[in-house]
């Protein structure tokens, strides 16, 4: 049995095999950054050098696989094919962990190894500590009387001294002294830019590991290094959470790998896949392209005869292919969708291969992951996205991403695998859009109130920020004022953690953006910043560079008569200083805290709504959690993160609007998680007066919104009543309001109850907040409201106690 998760990941629920996923820990790679060497040289002759890498679990004990062959790329001698390199080679290695510490890798005991042309060399097990997701360097010197082979710094550079890389080279053997274990021997970097390395580092893991298959889209072209140390379609989507090893060869298909010269062209990399639990294969953009012109057809048959033959060699492997990207031009360097033209003869063949992979039904293959829809503005459009931030994703000959392309395909989360035991999604609560704009001056501070989630101990977290609100006039994503930020993670109070994007401690926010920082990392341990399952932490953001008309977000009451922890400070306290709750309505901070929750199936929701879900009218105090109104208040019960993405006089008629799909879109395409409530209605009955079946497809247009994976419920709708006393203290008391379309409520929720198409569940609010179903009267506790349409602190708790998500 299959299921489609979000963005169009097909996975199969046996976890079983190799160990992928499983509970019994298998030797695989756990490490990033293992690259398939593309070049080979006699010119050079003697190497050293330090790569650096990520341990994707914790390491107690580790074996290193190196390599003395590679795959030639485009425009090398014999391109496209396995070859040995130009003789054996020896080797010196080490690792180095932490900084300045060196421990010896051993080859049958000594120091030195040696490599025959075209073979691997396997370490002895070496002895060392290295804890999950930190930072190591291999430090390798090799020499060769024929040459030797490497990672070309040909498009893109993959090594850089920038991120502590090093590598130096001779045209004489022997010439460069082994400082493997000798850190005062300083790197001159002669030939930074490439690399050599291992080819696998090998402990016994329950956590996936990645093999990536394909061309230079997998290898990395037009692609930029940055901290993350990953390259590629694949090494980025894979290499904050998995080990991997690159395969990616730039120019080559399928059809050069394992048809021309058969599948023995590709028995080495095949090979490798008993490092791996998983394969992701990219071949396909040079085989229907120009390079072969493969028809699609022959493309698919292609890749069959590979998946057929890792199987042979792999048995334990499961094999995912992505859907293959787009060809198009333009005449405005891909800055606009309107003026690019997608390739007449490519993309009927990209809608052939990957309606085909979409399908299913093909042997050997147990998913997909849909990079196509992700990137391409419609399904099979041939056009290139260009989203706020990431705009042009592509740029020349419209194939390759752009650094922003493969940043925008790892932001929207479609290759980040969950370990056994964990669940990637919302993290943190109270998380919401903004609602309004402030004049708000450069170094004022905020400081927001969250808690973890109470499934488990969340790590890896990444914030989300939107630089627009929605406006409280048009209910419709509404340009802010451009302004830049920095920001903190405060946990434990009083101990700061700095958040950064793309490496850099400042993010500039414009009208349309949205943006997704790079995982947190602690300033106390050096790794990804870990804090305990429900437990409290703050975010304090800081506006570097102040705007009239900065979006805030706001709250029903006052933050300090709420009794929150929220409040803003008019001098830069981002890691410093005391922040009080403040007497006001706003303070600014971030959409969404995503990351890896450590607990299978941990929840975690987005709501989409009006003042009811914005909880206004909910005045007095707060829940268990700081959430307010019904909606936080249940998340508060059941531990649950979420975004609210609501503002008051919000209708579905609002949020069908292509303004609030498109930039609406964007977040919601930004974060992750298991479920979304829909709360819409209300306003469109009372104000625009729609009628039950205009609403309702409304609602269908935006529940095309939500990710196939993620469980969609709608809400019923609650009632507005007119008080004969004014004071709504009971029952009788009240009078149902008629304006507007108000007497289609009850058929719009009975239709609600009877399951509409698409939607997963109902939330039946009705139910929870009226005397009786149907009466479209308030229930108690009295009163449950002061103005007949928003609920008191005291009946919103009540509501909140009435469901279960």
């Amino acid at each position: 049995m299959s299921l489609t998760l979000s963005l169009g990941l097909s996975i199969n629920n046996q976890l079983g095999g190799g160990g992928g996923g499983g509970q019994t820990g298998t030797l695989r790679n756990v490490a990033t950054r293992n690259l398939l060497p593309s070049t080979s040289t006699s010119g050079v002759k003697s190497a050293r050098g330090r790569t650096q890498m990520f341990a994707r679990d914790t390491i107690s004990s580790a074996q290193f696989v190196f390599p003395n062959w590679l795959v030639a790329q485009i425009g090398g001698t014999g391109p496209y094919t396995e070859q040995a390199n130009l003789g054996s080679i020896t080797i010196q290695a080490a690792v180095e962990y932490p900084v300045g510490t060196t421990t010896a890798i051993l080859f049958s005991g000594s120091t030195t190894g040696t490599i025959a042309a075209g073979d691997n060399l396997v370490s002895d097990a070496l002895s060392i500590s290295i804890p999950a997701d930190a930072k190591f360097a291999v430090r390798w010197r090799i020499n060769g009387a024929s040459g030797l082979c490497y990672v070309s710094a040909t498009t893109p550079a993959v090594t850089s001294a920038s991120f502590g890389d090093a590598f130096d080279s001779s045209a004489t053997v022997n010439a460069l002294a082994d400082n493997t274990t000798n850190t005062a021997d300083a790197y001159t970097n002669n030939a930074i830019g490439a690399c050599y390395g291992p080819i696998a580092v090998l402990s016994v893991s329950t956590k996936e590991s990645i093999i990536a298959y394909g061309t230079s889209i997998t290898h990395g072209e037009n692609d930029t290094l940055d901290a993350t140390l990953d390259l590629g379609i694949v090494a980025r989507g894979v290499g904050m959470t998995s080990g991997y090893i690159n395969c990616g060869v730039r120019g080559d298909s399928a059809y050069r790998a394992v048809n021309v010269l058969g599948t023995s062209n590709f028995a080495k990399r095949a090979a490798l896949a008993l490092y791996a639990t998983r394969a992701i294969i990219e071949y396909g953009a040079n085989d229907v392209g120009t390079v072969e012109a493969r028809t699609a057809a022959q493309c698919l048959a292609d890749r069959a005869t590979m998946y057929a033959y890792i199987k042979s060699v792999a048995p334990s492997i499961r094999i995912y292919q992505t859907t293959t990207t787009p060809l198009a031009a333009s005449t405005d360097s891909f800055a606009t969708t309107t003026n690019q033209t997608a390739d007449a003869t490519i993309t009927p063949k990209l809608t052939s291969i990957n309606d085909a992979v979409r399908a299913g039904g093909i042997s050997n293959l147990d998913g997909y992951y849909d990079v196509s829809d992700v990137v391409c503005t419609a399904r099979n459009s041939g056009i290139w996205k260009c989203p706020a931030s990431y705009t042009p994703m592509t740029s020349g000959g419209g194939l390759h991403p752009l650094q922003a392309g493969y940043r925008y395909v790892r932001d929207l989360g479609l290759f980040q695998i969950a370990a056994t035991g964990q669940t990637i999604g919302l993290v943190a609560n109270r998380a919401q859009v903004p609602t309004n704009v402030q004049n708000i001056a450069a170094n004022t501070t905020a400081r927001r109130a969250h808690w973890s989630h109470a499934s488990g101990e969340i790590s890896h977290i990444q914030a989300v920020d939107v630089g627009w609100y929605l406006s409280r006039s048009t209910w419709l994503p509404t340009a802010g004022g451009s302004h830049t930020i920095k920001k903190y993670i405060e946990y434990p109070a009083g101990t700061f953690h700095q958040v950064t994007w793309a490496a850099a401690t400042t993010l500039a926010k414009s009208s349309t953006s949205v943006a997704k920082s790079d995982v947190i990392i602690s300033s106390v341990t050096g790794l990804p910043l870990r804090i305990p399952a429900d437990t409290q932490f703050w975010e304090r953001t800081v506006v570097t560079v102040g705007s009239a008309t900065t979006p805030v977000i706001e709250l029903p009451a006052n933050n300090d008569t709420l009794g929150l922890d929220d409040g803003t400070d008019l001098t830069d306290k981002g890691n410093s200083g005391t922040i009080t709750p403040t007497a006001a309505i706003w303070t600014f901070g971030s959409q969404g805290f995503v990351g890896r929750v450590g607990a299978a199936n941990a929840q975690s929701v987005v709501a989409l709504g009006d003042s009811l879900i914005f909880a206004q009218g909910d005045v007095t105090n707060v829940g268990t959690k700081q959430g307010s109104g019904w909606f936080g208040r249940l998340c508060d019960n059941e531990g649950v993160p979420y975004v609210k993405i609501a503002v008051p006089g919000g209708k579905a008629q609002n949020f069908a609007q292509n303004a609030f799909i498109v930039h609406g879109g964007n977040l919601i395409n930004q974060l992750a998680f298991s479920h979304v409530i829909c709360e819409l209605g209300l306003n469109d009955l009372a104000v625009a007066s729609r009628t039950a079946a205009q609403i309702l497809a409304d609602l269908q247009t935006i529940y095309a919104l939500i990710p196939a994976a993620a469980q969609l419920g709608q809400t019923t709708i609650s009632t507005r009543t007119d008080s004969t006393s004014g004071n709504y203290t009971s029952v009788a008391d009240q009078t149902v309001k008629t304006d507007g379309n108000m007497a289609d409520l009850t058929p719009l929720n009975t239709s609600i109850r009877a399951g509409t198409a698409n939607v997963d569940f109902v939330l039946d609010v009705a139910d929870a907040e009226m005397s009786a179903r149907d009466s479209n009267i308030h229930g108690g506790p009295f009163p449950p409201v002061l103005d007949g349409t928003h609920f008191t602190s005291t009946k919103a708790a009540a509501i909140a106690s009435a469901l279960s998500l």
